[in-house]
């Protein structure tokens, strides 16, 4: 699988960077799939990226500028200067954690195109897109090697200009015959979609870590209300993707059934663990865990419900007792 991305989508989602894009990155590492990047959306995106850039700091600096007239007294604004604006623009399409195809402009893309343009045909029939014709060239070239997912929000390739009705008519005929098949989406929800599979972490390991971590809490609430840890009756989870595409961030709730080792008429005795952490795919260890605390609940004599809990005390971004993990990107994955 080859996933190609045009400009637009590239810069909408930060260079695979928002948490949609994480995701994306995510599967596709899954998948054994490769990124795709035609040198003329290369250029293009990195053309735009800096003119975005240089345009919200012009504009940052001629508002201070308005409200120093005001005030006569401000504190000086640190912007990004050139050389930084360049060190973005040029990492935009680097550390993605994916193999990367990169495909040079060429001549042959460039008269396909040029064809297309003066026949009037899509991508090309309503105005010079002399680009998305070089770019539906270059997809169809690689698809000598695989099967290929162009992400468009350009409705120039898509037949009477609507999503819905998919590729356009010549587009497909043009394809037909190739080794691999071309696949035409709309945005990056779409492709996540197609390539999404169900992520669930064994819960076995989870509860081992939690035990590695809390064992003297997990002792106490137990022991101290004469009980023993029996089966698992019921495990949780909701999945991220987070900024790199080898973690995964995970939130969990476990619950584990109790027997009275005192014999007093309780039952329905559940212990609930709840907490998050991080996994790492390439070690399959679990890092950074945080307890959100464990609750022990039971009924006396089948009528009278108890709960007994061990709080964590949480303050803003800060976890008293446990490390303090920050995900500047979070995407829920489609989990069981």
């Amino acid at each position: 699988m080859i996933i190609v991305i045009d400009t637009n989508i590239w810069l909408s989602e930060l260079g695979l960077r928002s948490s949609l894009g994480s995701a994306v990155r995510y599967f596709s590492r899954q998948k054994g799939a490769k990124i795709g990047i035609p040198e003329i959306v290369k250029l293009e995106a990195e053309v735009k990226l800096r003119k975005q850039l240089n345009e919200l700091i012009e504009n940052i600096l001629k508002n201070h500028r308005q409200l120093l007239a005001i005030f006569g007294e401000l504190k000086e604004v640190v912007l990004p200067n050139e050389e930084q604006i360049e060190e973005r623009v040029s990492s935009l399409f680097t550390d993605l954690g994916l193999d990367i195809i990169e495909i040079p402009f060429s001549l042959e893309s460039a008269r396909d195109s040029f064809l297309k343009t003066i026949f009037k045909e899509p991508p090309s029939d309503k105005s010079q897109q002399f680009k998305d014709g070089v770019l539906w060239a270059d997809c169809v070239s690689l698809l000598s090697e695989d099967d290929v997912y162009l992400v468009t929000s350009d409705k120039a390739f898509f037949k009477n200009r609507k999503y819905e009705d998919g590729l356009s008519d010549n587009l497909k005929k043009e394809i037909e015959g190739k080794p691999h098949k071309l696949v035409l989406l709309s945005c990056l929800s779409s492709l996540l979609n197609e390539i999404q599979e169900e992520v669930t972490l064994d819960a076995d390991k989870i509860f081992n870590e939690f035990v590695k971590n809390n064992k003297s809490t997990l002792n106490n609430i137990l022991d101290n209300n004469g009980f023993s840890l029996g089966n698992r009756i019921d495990s949780s989870q909701k999945v991220f993707a987070t900024e790199n595409p080898d973690i995964l961030f995970f939130e969990f709730e476990i619950k584990y059934e109790c027997i009275d080792e005192r014999d007093e008429n309780r039952s329905n005795a559940i212990l609930t663990l709840r907490g998050d952490g991080k996994y790492n795919i390439k070690t399959e260890q679990i890092i950074d865990m945080r307890n959100f605390g464990e609750s022990l609940e039971y009924r006396v004599d089948g009528a009278e419900k108890k709960i007994i809990a061990n709080q964590v005390i949480i303050v803003g971004n800060i976890v008293i007792g446990h490390r303090t993990v920050t995900h500047s990107v979070k995407y829920p994955l489609n989990t069981g």
